[in-house]
């Protein structure tokens, strides 16, 4: 057994050849996937405690791939969502079909019937491909159990509630497609350093990843 000195570098250290190759090595392994499954599943905690939301997805730029989320919404978190962006804690953006396509007055109403009537919908699952399906959300189920009379009451705003529902998760599908694509497939010098310098990864002059054995 002989031991041979190695010189080892720091990303930010690397030419910039040799930081193209380790950025590559990089993509080429499973640990974004396992990076961006982690995003998600932080997101989906944080933004939808009481629902039981999920998400498939396949980005390898063939037909049918794409993001869709799925399972059972808890309306209860729209509504502290709804809150959180009126009060500017959480920016409009993907939010704001929930936000400025029904008035106080009509979500109110709203919120009244689902807590008579129970507060999960639906969203799909898409069992042939991965692209969203939330053009697909339904109230139709849970306005079956609407007292005649309250299904009246109540058509308008369910209607436009149900096209808000849609928007949003259409717009949430949009974001976390593109953004998966990028993280996926594109990764900046910052972003890798970071990522480096927080998992203690080292290299070879020529940008190989420098491991004990």
């Amino acid at each position: 057994m002989r031991v041979a000195k190695v010189n080892v570098y720091l990303f930010e250290e690397l030419s910039e050849v040799a930081k193209k190759k380790a950025k590559d090595d990089f993509l080429e392994t499973d640990i974004q996937n396992t990076e961006f499954q982690y995003t998600l599943d932080e997101f989906y905690e944080s933004m939808f405690p009481s629902s039981n939301l999920k998400y498939q997805y396949r980005l390898s730029y063939h037909q049918g791939d794409g993001f869709n989320t799925y399972g059972s919404l808890n309306v209860k978190d729209l509504d502290i969502m709804r809150s959180r962006v009126a009060s500017g804690d959480l920016h409009k953006g993907v939010y704001q079909p929930i936000y400025s396509n029904i008035t106080d007055d009509e979500w109110k109403l709203l919120m009244s019937c689902f807590d008579e009537y129970g507060t999960n919908i639906t969203i799909p699952f898409n069992r042939r491909y991965y692209y969203g399906l939330a053009q697909n959300i339904d109230l139709e189920d849970w306005s079956l159990q609407l007292h005649p009379l309250d299904k009246i009451k109540y058509s308008g705003a369910i209607e436009k509630f149900q096209y808000a529902v849609r928007d949003l998760f259409n717009n949430l599908n949009k974001y976390w497609e593109r953004y998966g694509y990028d993280f996926l497939y594109n990764i900046s010098d910052n972003q890798f350093e970071d990522f480096c310098n927080a998992n203690g990864w080292e290299f070879h002059e020529n940008g190989a990843l420098w491991t004990l054995d």
